[in-house]
């Protein structure tokens, strides 16, 4: 084998090495040897070995297997996830984050440098980082699934690859091709019969008897081994033969359990031997007369392939249960036998095993049976699947216009204002098609994340660096021609094209479906998405919105078609060379780009000439029919709508609360169709869909069926909650026909409500500024019409144009006092929470941050009930209460309400008073918090104080003997509970003396220092669930503790807390004297002033503190306006007095990227972000990355909770 370095250090030595195909998977001995089977099988059908590549895990048992294969080998650093609480446990699954992005960081390299025609990915936790490289880079991803329930890695990936080779016919698999599984060259094509003595021999295996094999896997099972060793046990005290022939019993016990390596005796006539791991496995099948083992799917393909009579064990706890369903496949057809481990005794195994072993008519015919089953593993079908793979890579055709996507191969493009919808669907494309993308924007957001899963390098603002050393940058209307980035792209020669003619060059490389018309675009396009995806033919896809089916707006498959959102507000759709189209309608809007509505009406008709395929129309659009271009009597235009003349005509439609159906009626057939959308319009958008899925080859019944269950899109008639009786709805509507047609829907589909509430923001100057008037009428359905100011989405203000144009616009139309006017945005929510009542059905619409406006609104009556609530009870609950200067930073800004509980007591009597949907926070001492400049828009609990009350009644002390159970408030210091137990005797608690902070608030980040931590001593405490009122007390073990973490959340107030503590007496340690060391030892090395304490968890085992790593990089002064790191310890971050919480976070920010570029180590914060946006709190919190799904939180919170 020819490997590369640990690190994949020697990259660079085979950059322009001809590859033909990339295999990756490993970690266990169940993906490696399919993987060299995959290799091999390849080299069998004439490829070189030179052209294959084998990419796998450094940790595993990869390099040892691959070890005397021909097979070049790159092992990257990543590992899988430790499922232990131990403490190495938890710093491995800490550093794992960091592993998997620079593994898939170098996997990208590797793709770059390779040029591979395809990637075959055998699943396991190893093959990720090649996968996701694969996909971003458009290299042709191939799943092999030899599993009967395919695992997590393979099931996430198959959503992205070309197809699935699987071993199972009836796998739940996108795009299968039953191939069979991948068996290694030499158990493929070993004859057993014949083999067998020379397997003998090979094996050291004497020739006489009758060979049992025991085997659990490359990592071995304790279940297995314990029966086997109690096996030959039971048969040397029986001295048992078969037929006069004694008993051999070879034990692959796995190199964890072995402990003699190759230890060889015989008693009573019974053979034993003990091997940690046998590389030979085709003779050791040749060799047996009967195997035992676990069910994995390698092991289950061998036996099938090559007939060995087996029993099977699966491992119970196997991911899916695949084992039991694997080992059933062979069981069901009486090719194997199968026990269930919990039924695996000693009897059960001797009894099975000698009457196998005495029965050669059983065994022979058990042979017969699995060589049959394993017929399509030796076959040649998985490497015919794969050449077909890898010969019809999705290329970048030529197009058209001979565009600068084809000039070479992979190109470096970047995407200006990468964040905003429109911007990010045309970079993941592009990286998705294979190119280097990057893209720049002012602010992150969740949109980021994505894009970075896609293979785009998102930068955080704008600088001429980032257009170094590309090809191409591309830019949106919404882009000031003045921006660095493009103005630094011009004077390079680099070229600058708009967004528009990207996504022309993007549609010249498929059959492109554009959807077109002012109103119903993206949900037309989400519409025939479903259809079209339902029918296996895998569309890619370039829509304005995210769609609820697939979680994104965008994405290239490397299917035959796109689907692809054609924008008129600034010509885009005049640019896209399409196959077919759906145009939905033509309403006077973006007049300050077509002049006039008949500018407008023209480029539509310019759009539809140069469609190339079927032409799909709206006929009840009176615009529409004046299109020149459906006029013609060759142009074979389809049409739909409620025209009787319609091709697909709609009829019958009926609203309710679940959803709109209506007929759809063509001249061969009439169905019913159902959608959970509402609307009259979008039994149009429907039928739109449709109409153009059934010119492609869908039948109309299969294309009604797919909408049945249709995932919604955002910001389209979303019901986002409700509060105080009142309903909340959110749509992208900001035109009056769409205002119109969305009202009208809600009416519809609530008929038993109170009053509908319409909330409006305008959107663009010059739009309102042009048609003010148009939406005079459009309101009509409400009752109450509130209007804010507008959004100006990049546009220039113009004197005199407001909100107010629209609200003076509508009030005529409604009676006195119906409509109002809000000016400033922030005061929206409030504003509209004042009008509100029980029964109420808000529907908030416009394309601005009104999106905000129904979480705010909900937050808003939460507060204000759970206010009402503490007044009638003399809780005091202050609106907009200071909340930063209560923490230890002294910095931040203020609460929506902040409630002071006198007591404990009225802290439980106020649970359950916070709704779910309020944000909430309990605020002990403030030591580990950071409260945003903004504040916080939530309910803030300021724990009450008990630090003033005696000793003898605040610690109670249940004794026994030399130990005790002290049970506090939570709210009592740290330091003062560890000075009160050791003046009272007690010792356990001393580390506590130089930790701020609360008891409850420990508990909660699982608090430590000095060699130990509240999970080392807590026994139990009680929560009350703010939410639910719920109140328990849950034990230590179900707290989900891990290091600097636990399972609790914001809504769980920590209200008693159980500590164990041993007498001092009876110990031989000097508590007052750790104590003393401690407090000295803390004065030494820690600041004082406003700080949080250790600012960044200490990273993995190995790595040092993280006080260390910014010490090594001389950090400590560091500052930022009036922040900066701290002189005497480098994890502390202080703020001077009057400071910002803005300046503390912008020093924990270029501390942790100080580290992350010079270490690779990303710190993640030891302290509560509050009011910061959740993109903040992420960037802090852990590394974001789609491949990594731990668990282990999720499993920690559903203990807690079955307490509550």
């Amino acid at each position: 084998m020819k490997s590369t370095g640990e690190r994949a250090s020697r990259l660079h030595t085979d950059a322009h090495a001809d590859v033909y195909a990339v295999v990756t998977g490993g970690g266990t001995s169940g993906h490696v040897l399919p993987a060299i089977a995959v290799l091999e099988a390849l080299e069998d059908s004439g490829m070189s070995v030179e052209r294959l590549r084998f990419v796998g895990c450094r940790r595993g048992i990869d390099a040892r297997l691959l070890g005397d294969t021909p097979y070049e080998a790159v092992f990257l650093p990543v590992s899988g996830l430790r499922r232990s609480m131990s403490l190495g446990a938890i710093r491995d699954n800490l550093a794992l984050v960091w592993r998997l992005w620079n593994s898939t960081r170098l996997a990208r390299r590797l793709l770059r440098r390779w040029q591979p025609q395809v990637v075959v990915s055998v699943g396991g936790y190893a093959s990720e980082p090649m996968a996701r490289a694969a996909v971003s880079q458009g290299v042709p991803l191939v799943c092999v699934s030899y599993d009967r329930t395919p695992g997590l890695a393979t099931r996430r990936q198959a959503r992205h690859a070309v197809g699935s080779a699987v071993a199972f016919p009836d796998s739940e698999l996108p795009r299968v091709h039953h191939t069979g599984a991948p068996v290694r060259r030499h158990v493929r094509t070993i004859d057993v019969a014949s083999r067998r003595e020379e397997a003998r021999t090979i094996l050291g295996v004497p020739a006489d008897i009758m060979l049992v094999t025991v085997m659990g896997g490359s990592l071995g099972s304790a279940a297995l081994n314990f029966a086997c060793r109690a096996f030959v046990e039971r048969c040397r005290e029986q001295a048992h033969t078969i037929g006069g022939r004694p008993i051999g019993i070879l034990h692959l016990c796995g190199d964890r359990f072995v402990e003699n390596e190759g230890e060889e005796t015989v008693q009573a006539g019974v053979w034993y031997r003990t091997i940690g791991y046998e590389p030979r496995i085709a003779e050791v099948y040749a060799a047996s007369d009967l195997l035992v083992a676990r069910a994995g799917a390698s092991t289950v393909a061998e036996i099938a392939a090559v007939g060995v009579p087996s029993v099977l064990v699966p491992w119970p706890a196997a991911a899916e249960d695949h084992q039991r369903l694997n080992a059933r496949w062979l069981a069901d057809s009486s090719a194997a036998e199968l026990i269930e481990e919990e039924q695996l005794t000693t009897d059960v195994l001797f009894n099975r095993i000698t009457h196998l072993l005495g029965d050669d008519q059983a065994r022979q015919a058990m042979s017969e049976r699995a060589r049959m089953l394993g017929e399509a593993s030796r076959s040649d079908g998985l490497v015919q699947f794969i050449n077909d793979v890898a010969q019809h890579r999705t290329s970048l055709e030529p197009a058209e216009d001979g565009d600068a996507l084809d000039k070479q191969p992979v190109q470096r493009i970047h995407v200006v204002g990468v964040g905003g919808p429109g911007m990010s669907a045309v970079a993941t494309v592009l990286a998705e098609m294979g190119h280097r993308v990057s893209g720049s924007d002012l602010r992150r957001s969740h949109t980021m994340d994505q894009l970075e899963a896609a293979g785009v390098r998102v930068h955080i603002g704008h600088s001429e660096s980032h257009v170094e050393d590309v090809d191409t940058v591309v830019y949106s209307t919404a882009i000031p021609q003045d921006n660095i980035e493009l103005v630094s792209a011009r004077r390079a020669g680099i070229e600058v094209i708009h967004r528009g003619d990207m996504l022309g060059r993007i549609c010249a490389k498929a059959r492109s479906v554009g959807v077109a018309g002012t109103h119903g675009k993206t949900t037309t396009s989400a519409l025939l998405l479903r259809i079209l995806d339902d029918a296996g033919r895998a569309p890619s896809y370039v829509i304005g919105a995210e769609v609820g089916d697939t979680g994104r707006g965008a994405q290239w498959t490397g299917g035959d078609i796109l689907i692809v959102e054609a924008d008129e507000s600034d010509g885009t759709h005049d640019k896209l060379p399409l196959s077919g189209v759906i145009l939905t309608n033509i309403d006077i809007d973006h007049l300050d780009h077509f002049g006039s509505l008949e500018g407008l009406i023209d480029s539509f008709d310019r759009f539809l000439q140069r469609v190339k395929g079927p032409v799909v129309v709206c006929i009840d659009d009176v615009n529409i029919r004046q299109l020149s271009a459906i006029k013609a009597v060759d142009r074979g235009v389809i049409t739909y709508g409620t025209n009787d003349s319609a091709d697909f005509r709609v009829s019958d439609i009926s609203v309710t609360y679940a959803g709109t159906s209506f007929r759809l009626t063509t001249a061969a057939t009439t169905l019913d169709v159902n959608i959970p959308l509402f609307g009259e319009h979008n039994a149009l958008n429907a039928a739109g869909a449709i109409a153009l899925a059934t010119s492609v080859g869908v039948s109309m019944s299969d294309a009604a069926a797919s909408l049945a269950s249709f995932g919604g899109v955002d910001r389209r008639f979303v019901e986002c909650g409700s509060m105080s009786g009142v309903t909340f709805v959110d749509d992208y509507a900001h035109v009056p026909t769409e205002i119109h047609a969305v009202l009208k829907a809600a009416a519809q589909r609530y008929t038993n409500r109170g009053r509908l509430v319409a909330v409006f923001q305008p959107n663009r100057y010059h739009r309102i500024a042009a048609m003010a008037k148009e939406f005079g009428t459009c309101f009509s359905a409400a009752d109450l019409v509130i209007i804010t100011d507008i959004y100006a989405s990049g546009t220039t203000p113009i004197p005199g144009v407001t909100g107010q144009l629209v609200a003076e616009a509508v009030s005529p139309h409604h009676a006195s006092g119906n409509v109002l006017y809000v000016a400033d945005r922030r005061e929206l929510p409030r504003a509209v929470a004042e009008q509100l009542r029980s029964g109420d059905v808000v529907v908030s619409m416009g394309c601005g941050d009104i999106e905000s406006f129904p979480r705010e609104a909900i937050i808003e009556l939460g507060v204000s009930a759970v206010k009402k609530w503490c007044d009638a009870r003399s809780i005091s609950a202050e609106f907009n209460g200071q909340v930063g200067k209560l923490t230890t930073y002294r910095v931040g800004g203020r609460a929506r309400l902040v409630v002071t509980p006198r007591n404990m007591e009225e802290v439980r009597e106020f649970a359950g008073q916070v709704p779910p949907s309020v944000p909430f926070y309990a605020l002990g001492n403030g030591s580990n918090t950071l409260v945003s400049d903004r504040g916080f828009d939530g309910i803030v609990l300021r724990l009450p104080d008990t630090t003033g009350v005696m000793a003898g009644d605040a610690i109670d002390y249940q004794v026994d003997g030399g130990s005790c159970v002290a049970t506090v408030d939570s709210a009592m210091k740290l330091p003062v509970f560890a000075r009160r137990t050791v003046a009272d005797g007690w010792c356990g608690a001393e580390w506590m003396v130089g930790v701020p902070g609360t008891m409850g608030g420990a508990v909660r980040m699982n608090a430590g220092g000095h060699g130990s931590d509240m999970a080392s001593s807590v026994v139990e405490i009680e929560i009350v669930d703010v939410t639910t009122g719920h109140r328990s007390w849950v034990p230590a073990s179900d707290i989900g503790f891990r290091f600097r973490h636990s399972a609790l959340d914001d809504a769980h107030v920590v209200s008693r807390v159980r500590v164990s503590l041993q007498s001092a007496s009876a110990t031989e340690h000097d508590c007052e004297s750790a104590l003393s060391e401690i407090v000295a030892w803390r004065r030494e090395h820690q600041p004082g002033g406003q700080n949080a304490g250790s600012v960044f968890v200490n990273p993995s085992e190995g790595d040092g503190s993280a006080g260390a790593l910014i010490d090594s990089l001389g950090l400590r002064g560091w500052r930022c306006g009036t922040a900066h790191v701290s002189e005497r310890h480098a994890n502390f971050v202080q703020s001077d007095q009057g400071g910002s919480a803005d300046d503390v976070l912008a020093v924990m920010r270029h501390v942790q990227q100080q580290v992350s570029a010079s270490t690779g180590i990303l710190l993640r914060s030891e302290i509560r972000l509050l009011g910061f946006d959740e993109d903040v709190v992420a960037e802090f919190s852990s590394h974001r990355s789609y491949s990594v799904d731990d668990g282990a939180d999720d499993e920690a919170r559903a203990r807690l909770l079955r307490h509550l």
